[in-house]
């Protein structure tokens, strides 16, 4: 059986069309699966449409009640979806339903993610040249061969959707993420078309946005799941250097007698080693505890 996790934000005229498409390709390469729409806070008559495509059988919906971004939405569908390989689809429809038993037969192949390329995009310069300078980044910092990581069309196997754990906005890293895990992924050109009905959700600060989550996902990655192990190790070190210095002053002051010298310089070298280490030890209790939130907050709200 397959999922296929749709999140839409206005789409009225998109969405109706895709999924009368993928249910079409359901009957006519016999896959037994199952359509899950998770409404993002539409403010057009997206909700509408879904309500009643869900009269059929093999679909259901979930609604957000304000726009929570493409990360939550997905997450959601994927806790309610049921199937053995799970789709994740945009449904502006510029992707095509019939490349469905592509993304199915290469799973059956052994890779446990496969994802989209858009070898010959149908967009304008204003979003492809970005994408090239985004996927060019991503490639280097992860040391993965895909070329296209922010295509809307990817096929997971379910083991992989149930231990990914997406913050907002990381959608975009799905790929580097299964592959942190030890996932294998692979890579099949997709079909795209022109968008014809509705407004991209494309805008300039989605690039600075995506950037800028990218540097914070490699920096996750250098430090792992636990900060506090960095900065503990690094205030740990600067407080034992702390206190062998303080154990030398107070050696040359009392026992030697000694000046310590104008300004006392090694006295404030000596404070700062310590006030740092304890800082550090600080932040990486800090940043544990701001991880450990954010997760069980997402938790909580995916599955409401």
């Amino acid at each position: 059986m397959i999922s296929v996790v749709l999140p839409v934000y206005n789409e009225e005229k998109n969405v109706r069309i895709f999924v009368k498409d993928i249910l079409r390709v359901f009957s006519k390469n016999k896959i037994k699966g199952e359509i899950i729409i998770v409404d993002d806070g539409s403010t057009d008559n997206s909700l509408k449409v879904i309500k009643k495509l869900a009269d059929h059988k093999l679909v259901r919906f979930y609604q957000n009640k304000v726009n929570m971004g493409k990360s939550f939405a997905l997450k959601k569908g994927f806790i309610h979806a049921k199937g053995d390989i799970v789709f994740m689809i945009d449904v502006d429809l510029q992707h095509s339903a019939e490349d469905i038993p592509k993304f199915i037969k290469k799973i059956r192949e052994g890779y446990d993610v496969v994802n989209g390329w858009r070898r010959y995009r149908k967009d304008g310069n204003s979003k492809r040249v970005p994408s090239r300078i985004y996927n060019s980044l991503t490639k280097r910092l992860f040391n993965l061969n895909v070329h296209d990581f922010n295509c809307g069309f990817k096929a997971f196997k379910r083991e992989v959707i149930e231990q990914l754990s997406m913050m907002s906005g990381e959608h975009r890293f799905i790929i580097p993420l299964a592959r942190k895990v030890g996932f294998n992924v692979g890579e099949l050109e997709v079909k795209h078309f022109p968008r014809k009905y509705g407004r991209s959700k494309y805008n300039y600060k989605r690039i600075f946005g995506g950037m800028l989550d990218l540097i914070t996902l490699r920096v996750r990655f250098i430090l792992g799941n636990k900060p506090m192990k960095i900065f503990a190790g690094v205030g740990g070190l600067l407080l034992f250097l702390g206190f062998l210095l303080g154990f030398h002053i107070f050696y040359i002051k009392y026992l030697l007698g000694q000046d310590l010298g104008a300004g006392r310089p090694i006295v404030i070298l000596d404070v700062l080693l310590l006030i740092s280490g304890v800082q550090l030890f600080f932040f990486g209790f800090v940043f544990d505890s701001i991880n450990e939130l954010k997760q069980s907050i997402n938790d909580r709200v995916f599955k409401k």
